[in-house]
């Protein structure tokens, strides 16, 4: 009666397409219960030892008299070749492709006598990314399976990272293009982020950042896709498409502002959010639009509007602030780029206000004294800035002080406190040499 059964359900997955799997927990001995359950009996026995080689050929002798003992059993078996394969230090030797192509064996096997479903073409693609040199198309092919067929509720992070690294290198082995490639990054980013959403929810701070790793992950392997001609060329047609989808429009700003898209395109679509929802962070997109450009003054004015809004938070404020300190210095207008800089902690502020101090020396010091004076108090606000600062700027600001030849003319020496003309500060004479 129960090989009439697992009949039955075999029969019920062919006509369902092997849309899913059969779980059998009774053992089928396939009419030959006298030699099939020694032989079980011995790979089981194998298997608890851990003796993994002597459980993989009793594996097969199982398969050879009851290939429908039991779907644990597939199980065990796909574990045992997975292990051995996982044991292999050298994954280009033979013994290593054999265990792997075994391990695909048992796979198939498992898919002709229980049928198919996302768990299984899940398992499926990870292990075949054990041999990611030369699988990860076989391992594209069944993540793209589970991912159509999965309730997403049963997506894990990893599943998601795995799968996007398999679209990794099927884009560099040019058997897909970066317009698929952005389009499952579009799926698993809108995933991901709702993961991370529910698991904060829910107060489960250790998923929430598994899921936020997931999401730096996707970042960094969409990189060769991710360059402004490709996704312009991706979203335009989207945007276009629906024009007064702000959710859409938001989220395709914020990839293409990432990267400093100088483009038309990016502008529209700013104004577009900026007509219908301003906001300090609208303005800020505005001015860096306008900064591209080289707009500048269009883009400061954009940038106090941004800081002078109520609804702008910190993290945004300080990032336009430092905007308006470059802009300043790019502008030659010295004192507003160290006035705004000052406001920000952090190195790169404090190289902002060394470098707009340096750059001013030629106005603000008539004399080589002078000059030393303000190239002097750069210096300072260097040390400050530290590992910021480029080395080559630092070389070059060392070598315009003045000698100690031209110090002892001038009744000077090394450490003596000096004034810094224009900054209105004292500092202490360095010397080049």
């Amino acid at each position: 009666m129960k090989k009439f059964f697992t009949a039955i359900a075999l029969t019920a997955v062919a006509f369902l397409g092997q849309a899913q799997c059969v779980e059998q927990e009774e053992p089928n001995y396939n009419g030959n219960e006298a030699e099939c359950r020694p032989a079980f009996s011995i790979f089981n026995e194998f298997l608890k030892q851990n003796s993994l080689n002597d459980a993989a050929r009793a594996w097969w002798d199982v398969q050879d008299i009851c290939p429908q003992y039991k779907t644990s059993y597939y199980g065990n078996g796909r574990y045992i070749y997975k292990k051995m394969a996982q044991d292999i230090a050298d994954k280009n030797s033979d013994a290593f492709k054999n265990k792997m192509d075994t391990l695909e064996i048992v796979y198939d096997l498992t898919v002709k006598n229980y049928g198919d479903c996302p768990d299984l073409q899940m398992k499926r693609a990870h292990d075949l990314m054990l041999d990611e040199t030369h699988r990860y198309n076989k391992a594209f092919k069944y993540f793209e399976m589970a991912f159509s067929g999965a309730p997403e509720e049963s997506i894990q992070s990893y599943d998601v990272v795995y799968y996007f690294r398999a679209a990794y290198f099927m884009v560099g082995a040019k058997l897909i293009d970066c317009g698929q490639m952005m389009e499952i990054y579009e799926k698993l980013e809108k995933m991901s982020t709702k993961r991370v959403k529910e698991s904060e929810a829910a107060g489960d701070s250790g998923e929430a950042q598994n899921w936020k790793t997931t999401l730096q992950t996707l970042e960094s392997y969409v990189v060769p896709c991710a360059n402004c001609d490709v996704l312009i060329q991706i979203y335009k047609p989207k945007t276009d498409a629906a024009p007064d989808d702000l959710e859409l429009i938001k989220n395709v700003l914020s990839k293409l502002d990432k990267l400093n898209c100088e483009d038309d395109y990016v502008l529209e679509l700013i104004e577009k959010v900026d007509a219908k929802e301003p906001t300090a962070k609208s303005k800020m997109l505005l001015g860096n639009a306008s900064y591209i450009k080289k707009n500048y003054s269009k883009a400061l004015s954009y940038y106090e509007e941004a800081i002078s809004r109520d609804d702008i938070d910190e993290e945004t404020k300080n990032a336009t602030i430092l905007k308006m300190a470059k802009v300043y210095l790019n502008q030659g207008s010295y004192k507003n780029a160290y006035k705004y800089a000052g406001m920000l902690s952090g190195c790169e502020a404090k190289y902002i206000q060394a470098q707009a101090v340096a750059q001013s020396a030629g106005s603000c010091g008539e004399t080589k004294l002078d000059r030393t004076a303000v190239y002097c108090y750069a210096l300072d606000l260097a040390e400050a800035a530290g590992s910021c600062v480029s080395s080559s700027w630092l070389a070059n600001i060392q070598g315009s002080l003045m000698t100690k030849q031209d110090a002892f003319i001038l009744g000077k020496s090394a450490g003596d406190s000096i004034e810094v003309p224009c900054w209105g500060v004292k500092t202490k004479l360095r010397l080049n040499g």
